[in-house]
């Protein structure tokens, strides 16, 4: 399959309620990354004003629906506010500058080994052809979850396609037509332990174990996988195809925030 099939597969395999941002596969719940961190306090805003944050969200929504319609060639650049030309200038710019092939936008995501799902952004051919994925951001600082995010949507698709992903980066659109690109270089594998294990702050297992294990999980949260390979089916696929899982994935020695220990209910999924 071509990269935009595989895509349209894995886009067709996952339900998503906007309403409760919500992601199921097979009627079965997947914690969402976003949500994942606001269950950790990584991404709490509770302190910021409404009058504040509000507005900000409302800014980012706009910006991201903007990104991805201009994207697909059906933004009406007309409909454009004045007081997002700067933001559409600096699209506009990353597109010319940054792309070569747009493989998915807005695509969502999944891996069933640690329940969890999310849409990434943006997955694309750089002029170098080197699969890029990258996040919308309009704060003026990159966040310190960014490389965790971007990490956990490329794990997903990694582990879904075969496909490497050569960047992740989160790409900061300004209001004065500019971009900047934040490259996450750290290891794949360094990014997605963080985004798994306590050292993100102030998580443990047992103070978050009962609020992000689904209902279906019913384990022992103290006990890790054992097994060494699992398999996973992608609509339209004949044959499942073994997995061997990362060192991530089978130690048992750290706390996780998506608590691994649900893969043993979890495979049930892939069945």
């Amino acid at each position: 399959m071509s990269l935009k099939e595989i895509c349209s597969s894995i886009d067709a395999a996952i339900d998503f309620s906007s309403l409760t941002h919500q992601y199921f596969y097979k009627e079965r719940d997947l914690i969402s990354v976003t949500k994942a961190f606001e269950k950790v306090g990584a991404t709490d805003f509770s302190k910021v004003p409404f009058e504040v944050i509000e507005p900000a969200r409302e800014r980012g929504d706009t910006v991201h629906d903007m990104a991805a319609m201009f994207g697909n060639e059906i933004l009406d650049e007309d409909t454009v506010t004045e007081e997002y030309e700067g933001y559409l200038s600096a699209i506009q710019k990353f597109y010319k500058e940054r792309v070569k092939k747009i493989i998915a936008i807005e695509q969502k995501i999944y891996n069933l080994h640690f329940c969890y799902a999310g849409t990434l952004d943006i997955l694309y051919l750089n002029k170098s052809r080197q699969l890029c994925l990258d996040d919308w951001k309009t704060p003026k600082k990159d966040h310190k979850v960014s490389k965790w995010q971007t990490a956990a949507y490329a794990y997903a698709w990694e582990k879904l396609t075969r496909k490497k992903v050569s960047e992740r980066a989160s790409v900061l659109l300004r209001p004065d037509g500019t971009y900047q690109r934040e490259e996450h270089k750290n290891p794949l594998k360094r990014d997605f332990d963080d985004f798994v294990t306590s050292r993100m702050e102030r998580c443990t297992v047992r103070k978050h174990a009962m609020d992000t294990v689904d209902s279906f999980c019913n384990v022992d949260l103290l006990r890790s996988p054992t097994e060494n390979e699992s398999s996973l089916q992608l609509p339209g696929d004949q044959k499942k195809r073994p997995i061997k899982q990362s060192p991530s994935e089978t130690t048992g020695s750290r706390e996780s925030v998506l608590v691994p220990q649900q893969v043993e209910n979890c495979k049930q999924l892939q069945a």
